[in-house]
């Protein structure tokens, strides 16, 4: 994030630097309030791209085996070109080549799902599928198998089942 905040203002910079000897150039005909306003727009341009380019930068640096299963759009009043636009905020991802299937339990696969969000690091969590039963389990800290209380139902059309269970 801190690097993302210096490459804007470098943009800014860059641009008010360019618009200055433009001016230089063309004898000060172009007045003084451009150059703070060309910066102020190259800012904006550089966090919107920043916003929209995060999503396929991220989905395409994915290794070899992993799978998105779902994404969340996101948009703001503050952000008014969301408006219009919402970007990817937020998107999950199982990676299908460590998807483990319990002895003892044969309708179970235990799946790290990995969360990508855009503010946050990258998280990952360890989820029990109950491909027969379409439930899951989150299992924090690596714990065993779920109590019977701990299990959240899922839709028929979650998107995880497909790629769990016939994975």
């Amino acid at each position: 994030m801190i690097w993302e905040l210096i490459a804007m203002l470098a943009s800014g910079a860059a641009v008010a630097g360019v618009v200055m000897l433009v001016r230089v150039i063309v004898g000060n005909v172009i007045p003084r309030w451009v150059t703070p306003t060309a910066a102020a727009l190259a800012m904006v341009a550089f966090s919107i791209n920043a916003e929209y380019s995060w999503y396929p930068r991220n989905l395409n640096a994915m290794p070899a085996g992993f799978v998105e299963v779902n994404n969340q759009q996101s948009s703001a009043w503050y952000r008014p070109w969301t408006l219009a636009r919402p970007y990817v905020h937020t998107f999950m991802a199982v990676d299908r080549d460590t998807i483990l299937t319990n002895p003892a339990m044969e309708s179970a696969k235990l799946a790290t799902v990995y969360v990508f969000t855009r503010d946050a690091p990258l998280f990952a969590m360890p989820v029990v599928f109950d491909c027969a039963g379409k439930r899951r389990a989150d299992l924090p800290n690596g714990a065993d198998l779920p109590a019977e209380s701990d299990w959240r139902a899922l839709a028929d059309d979650d998107p995880f089942l497909p790629i769990v269970c016939q994975g």
